[in-house]
């Protein structure tokens, strides 16, 4: 009986960051047509992803599927690991039609990131046997999005207001920016934007400002020597005092704390 390949071709695996990317003054990234399948992890959280005009915050965790002829673009930025691939086996294909643009790895985070780490070793390593295992795993992360039944599409339709406010968030979270600021920006009274973006986001603009400001803050304590006081006036916060305090709250941890725990982790 004939049994058809899986003819997996075109196969590209590895880290994206936005920022090596773009300059810091693009929030947004130019809207393309997908041509490859693509999945992407994101080990943290920042930034939004819009396909086909469905948009979803970048949460820590999420994987991202988009099929060959969707469009996407981004609000930056963001972070991810990445695999893309083309296919020509129709039952596969088929598969695929069937995934959701957004599923959430919950308890099995630490396996999916871990599971997108070994895709991309085997894409980089020059073994011979290494062609058949990055198959194996690429479609063992298919399977576990497919036949996960909590893996179900959740994307919000962001409207052009809520849309143009993220993009403001993401260019002037630096600044002293407030609600009335934001809601100014997008041609809405404050109290009318404030429930309208809290309806479409999740979360108050207040609380997505803090987020962005926070992620922000992790990406600079984790990557540079930067002060303290420096990283607090980068990101937004009025004082180092202020800074600690709301990161403190949030995060677990103090700044200094993160930053060590971080420097730890990474050394060679």
């Amino acid at each position: 009986m004939h049994k058809e390949t899986l003819n997996f071709t075109g196969i590209r695996s590895g880290f994206y960051d936005s920022q090596f990317v773009y300059n810091k003054s693009i929030v947004i990234s130019p809207e393309r047509k997908v041509e490859l399948y693509e999945m992407e992890y994101f080990p943290q959280s920042g930034g939004v992803s819009v396909i086909n005009g469905k948009a979803e915050p970048i949460v820590k965790g999420n994987i991202l599927f988009a099929a060959p002829g969707d469009s996407r673009h981004s609000v930056l930025p963001f972070k991810a690991y990445y695999v893309h691939w083309r296919t020509g086996n129709e039952k596969l294909k088929h598969m695929l039609k069937n995934l959701p643009h957004i599923s959430r790895t919950g308890e099995d985070a630490v396996r999916m990131e871990a599971l997108f780490r070994q895709i991309i070793r085997s894409y980089n390593s020059e073994e011979p046997y290494c062609q058949v295992y990055l198959e194996a795993k690429i479609l063992d992360l298919i399977f576990w999005i497919a036949s996960r039944k909590e893996a179900q599409e959740d994307s919000r339709v962001y409207s052009p207001v809520v849309l143009k406010a993220l993009e403001y968030i993401g260019r002037n979270y630096k600044e002293d920016i407030q609600l009335k600021d934001i809601a100014e920006a997008v041609g809405l009274t404050p109290v009318y934007f404030h429930n309208l973006f809290r309806s479409a986001v999740g979360k108050t603009p207040r609380e997505y400002l803090q987020e962005r400001r926070l992620e922000a803050a992790k990406e600079l304590l984790a990557g540079s020597d930067m002060s303290l006081v420096n990283v607090a006036a980068e990101c937004g916060f009025s004082s180092q005092a202020y800074f600690t305090a709301v990161f403190k709250r949030n995060c677990g941890a103090t700044p200094l704390a993160y930053r060590q725990e971080a420097f730890t982790k990474y050394q060679l």
